[in-house]
Order: C-alpha cells, then sequence, then structure tokens
C-alpha cells in the first residue's frame, strides 16, 4: 500500500510491499481460469488479449523495460530514460517487465501518465511475480496486461504515517482522487472500473452482474449499478470474495484473468511476444554500466565517502593554492556526486549552480578579501545547502517520505562533515598549521638573513613593535621589489627595508616592481610597476 503525506503534499510516499508466491513453471488453458484450479503439467497457453494488436510488430520495433523493485526517484529516472531512448529508436510497442511492490505515489502516478499520455505506441505490461501498490496502477495504464498465473496485482491502498510515527489508512478525502484515478484507468482500457476502485477503497463490495439481453458478465458496485440507466437489464449475482471488507483487492494472475482485469496468462515472456505478434523478440533496454554507476553513487557509505573525499581533497586545495592534485580530485569528486544526484532524480542543475557560487564565495574571501566574513559564510552555508537539496527530490519536506529523505541527506552530508573535521585536526597535528587560515598570515621568506629578520620586528629601544614602524620615511609613490609572492599580501623589499603589504587586488609574483599607492599604519597597499 502507498503511504500518503500528511499535509498539502500528501500525494507523494513511498508504498509497502507486500510478498507473493511464485506459481509452477508450468502452462495454462482457458479451461483452467477458475479460482480454485491448478495448473496442468504441459498445458497450452491460449487466452489472447482483450484488445489484441493492431497488427504485426516489424522486427526492430519493440522494446522492453526492466521495472524491477521499488519506485523511487533511481527507478523512475531510469524507467524514463529506457523509455526516451526507445521511442527515439522508433519504437512502437513497449513492454514494462513489471516486478516491483510498489513505491512512491507521485512517482507511481508520474510514471502512469507518462505510459498513458504515449501517442503511436502500444504499451504492454508483463507481470511476473508481482505489481502491488504503485506498480498496479503503473500497470493498469498499459493498453494490454500479461501476467502469470500466480503473479499478483492490485493492494493499492493509499496509507499515511501519524504523528504516532505509525502508518494509517488515508481518510475518504485522500482516498476519493486516487480512486477516480484508478477508474479512469480501468474505463480508457475496458477494463471493470469498480475492481480497480477496489484495489483502493477496501470497503468497497464488487457483485458480478450478468446483463440479460446478450449473456455479458461485468462487475459493478452496488451504487454504480444503480446510477445506470439500463439498471433493470442487469441481474446481480455473487459479490467478488477478492472484495470483501477490510481488504484491498489483490488477485493472481488466473483470477485476474477471469475478472477481465487483464488481457491474458502466460508462463513467460516468450508468449508475451507470440500473443503481440512481434517478428522478432524486443530490443531489451537493461541497466547499462551508467545506470549501474549511477545506482552504487546513490548508495548511502559510497556517497558519504565520495563527499568527504570532495571536501578534504578541496581543504588540501584551499591550503596550497594553484591547481593541483587536491582540485582534481575534488573536482571529480563533487562532478560525480551531482551527476550522479541528476540521473537518480533528485538534482537539478539548481544545485550544480548554487555550489559553484558558493566554491567561488569560499575562494574570494580566502584568497582576495581580508579577514572572514559574510563572503565566507554565505559561501559555506551556499555548499552545504546545494549538497542537501541535490540528496532530496523535494525543497522544503512536508510529510513522513520527505522527511525520510531529509534525515538520510543530513546523515550523507553531516558525517562527511564530521569527517572532514577529523582529517582537520590531524592535518593540523602533523603540520603544525592550520589549513587555509595558516596561508592568511605572513611569515618571513625562508631565506631571511637573521639581520633581516631581526630587523623586521625591532624598534629603536629593542622591544618587538609593528613593522611599520620602521620605514615611517616610507610614502604614497615610493618604489620597491616583492620578494615573495602577494595572494594577495606578502612581503617587498624598499632599499634596505623589508616590509608586508598588499597588493591593490591582482596576485603579484616576487621580483616585480612594486610601486606605493595608499598607506594607512601599518597597511601598505602597492601596485605593479
Amino acid at each position: 500500500m502507498d503511504p500518503v503525506m500528511n499535509g498539502p503534499r500528501w500525494i507523494s510516499i513511498v508504498a509497502l510491499a507486500i510478498v507473493l508466491g511464485l506459481g509452477p513453471a508450468s502452462r495454462v488453458s482457458a479451461q483452467d481460469l477458475e479460482p480454485s484450479s491448478s495448473e496442468a503439467p504441459g498445458a497450452a497457453v491460449t487466452d489472447e488479449p482483450a484488445v489484441p494488436p493492431r497488427g504485426p510488430i516489424p522486427a526492430g520495433a519493440a522494446i522492453e523495460i526492466p521495472v524491477h523493485g521499488a519506485i523511487t526517484p533511481l527507478l523512475s529516472n531510469f524507467v524514463e530514460r529506457k523509455l526516451s531512448e526507445g521511442l527515439a529508436r522508433g519504437a512502437k510497442l513497449v513492454i514494462f517487465d513489471i516486478d516491483s511492490p510498489g513505491g512512491f505515489l507521485d512517482l507511481s502516478l508520474a510514471l502512469s501518465d507518462r505510459i498513458r499520455d504515449l501517442n503511436d505506441v502500444r504499451t504492454v505490461a508483463y507481470i511476473e511475480q508481482e505489481a502491488i501498490s504503485g506498480a498496479a496502477i503503473v500497470a493498469l495504464s498499459c493498453d494490454a496486461i500479461y501476467m502469470r498465473p500466480r503473479a499478483v496485482i492490485g493492494d493499492a491502498g493509499p496509507i499515511f504515517m501519524g504523528e504516532d510515527r505509525l502508518f494509517h489508512h488515508a481518510p475518504e478525502k485522500i482516498r476519493s482522487l486516487l480512486v477516480q484515478r484508478m477508474r479512469d484507468l480501468a474505463e480508457a482500457h475496458g477494463r471493470p472500473a469498480a475492481l480497480a476502485e477496489a484495489m483502493v477503497d477496501m470497503d468497497l463490495a464488487v457483485f458480478s452482474f450478468t446483463h440479460e439481453p446478450t449473456g455479458r458478465t461485468w462487475y459493478f458496485s452496488e451504487a454504480e449499478h444503480l446510477s445506470r440507466a439500463d439498471r433493470d437489464e442487469w441481474e446481480r449475482g455473487q459479490r467478488i470474495f477478492e472484495s470483501r471488507e477490510k481488504t484491498f483487492l489483490t488477485v493472481n494472475g488466473l483470477r485476474a484473468k477471469e475478472l477481465q482485469l487483464i488481457d491474458g496468462v502466460v508462463q513467460n515472456a516468450e508468449d508475451v511476444y507470440r500473443l503481440e505478434q512481434l517478428a522478432e523478440p524486443p530490443f531489451q533496454l537493461n541497466r547499462s554500466w551508467v545506470d549501474t554507476t549511477v545506482w552504487v553513487l546513490n548508495w548511502k557509505t559510497v556517497s558519504i565517502a565520495m563527499l568527504f573525499l570532495a571536501l578534504a581533497s578541496l581543504l588540501l586545495e584551499f591550503s596550497a593554492p594553484g591547481m593541483g592534485v587536491g582540485g582534481l580530485v575534488s573536482l571529480l569528486c563533487f562532478s560525480l556526486f551531482f551527476w550522479s544526484r541528476m540521473l537518480g532524480g533528485t538534482a537539478t542543475l539548481l544545485e550544480v549552480i548554487l555550489f559553484c557560487c558558493g566554491v567561488m564565495f569560499l575562494a574570494a574571501e580566502i584568497f582576495v578579501l581580508p579577514g572572514f566574513g559574510i563572503a565566507g559564510i554565505s559561501g559555506i552555508l551556499l555548499i552545504v545547502a546545494s549538497l542537501l537539496m541535490a540528496s532530496q527530490s523535494v525543497l522544503v519536506p512536508q510529510g513522513a517520505r520527505e522527511l525520510r529523505e531529509l534525515s538520510n541527506a543530513l546523515l550523507v552530508v553531516g558525517t562527511a562533515g564530521v569527517g572532514l573535521l577529523i582529517f582537520a585536526g590531524a592535518l593540523i597535528a602533523y603540520t603544525g598549521k592550520v589549513p587555509i587560515l595558516s596561508s592568511l598570515t605572513l611569515e618571513p621568506p625562508a631565506d631571511f638573513s637573521e639581520s633581516a629578520a631581526d630587523a623586521l620586528t625591532r624598534t629603536k629601544d629593542g622591544k618587538r613593535a609593528l613593522v611599520g614602524e620602521l620605514a615611517p620615511h616610507l610614502g604614497i609613490g615610493d618604489q620597491g621589489e616583492t620578494i615573495t609572492s602577494l595572494r594577495p599580501s606578502g612581503k617587498a623589499r624598499f632599499g634596505d627595508e623589508i616590509l608586508d603589504v598588499i597588493s591593490e587586488g591582482d596576485f603579484l609574483d616576487a621580483s616585480q616592481p612594486i610601486r606605493i599607492i595608499q598607506r594607512q599604519g601599518n597597511r601598505i597597499v602597492v601596485r605593479a610597476v
């Protein structure tokens, strides 16, 4: 059953899985389609689709897409990518190999809409084991449905997580919208709408009715029957057992065929190909190495390791400016992180832009602007926000599923952040310097003579004092030469004096002529000559 959100976005929560049993590996005949019958070994599949194909499907015009596992953003985006790829190949028939316990309701409905809106393409659902909850919605969107005898379909009742952190059945207001969607899907493909509704409404009683003039059997609820203009022509039979009280309708392949919910009972995919008149087996759009890589990179453990390596490399790169190994490793890891999230359906270009802005703000604070203020703090906040946003499908969580996504994102980013702090502490203990911050402090060059070093910090009375007090005669217009690179601060020589200076804005290399353009106490601003 699909969890439903507790709030304005209730229609996006995760589904509950139902376990089913596999049927024997034998074929069944039309005479075996009784709910209590067993499969006869060696019998042939004779079920023909209720809505026959429009004609033989030529070679290369059919594709098959696996829909296996819970319907999450990862699976939803995988199916969407493969569907777009197949349509680009000119596919005229798409077979969805469904084996799923359901998943996020909003994603299931989005897939349903995508399938329903396909033009000039026949869609087929092949259910080998189960199509529960949201997966049942996806299957009902297809033009034809084939099931193995003991595969199951149904149980799409919505539930939501209450304040007590327990799941409860959704109220009538929530069910009514989903009920209408299920009825629309069933009616669009000539299936009993009441049975589709019973998959969502556990209190709906469905009865078999026989049309006396034609002898046709169909299935209605009592209210639906009474609303028909020809109700007097229909004779009510027994209640459908699977629609008993407090039970979401769930049926196996044999029973679904009897109730006219599906188009045929098959033993394997080859039977589907035959019934759909394929000239050759469909092109299999299975997971490629790209899809597998995206899947692995979205694992929580891998995500934490990747983020830690990216942040640690970025720390090392900021501590030693210039594109080195640290910068390349950081760039690679962050690129993989956002790439996997974009293909996984939780990130867009917005998160990438925010992250790049954050890095630029932080770099400007470290290498251009003196001190550490608004730009640095803004950069850190943008980086953290982009990582969190890229790890969840919504901006502001409003329900149980979205809160769970946010908690997982916080766990990944927080764990990587704690690891970064531990790494920085180990780096300080090993080098005796604070990463990044140490690059903002000024130190004499390693080749200074002892007399030059002493001259930097000695006043006339022998006490230590500010450097600026050593050269009160220097002023605007005096020229000198850099003895270290200015990024933007560093050391420069003016005659016999060595002073701390700051470049006007550009980074300057060592041994470059400079001129003083501003002086305020100990702060000397220079410009290249």
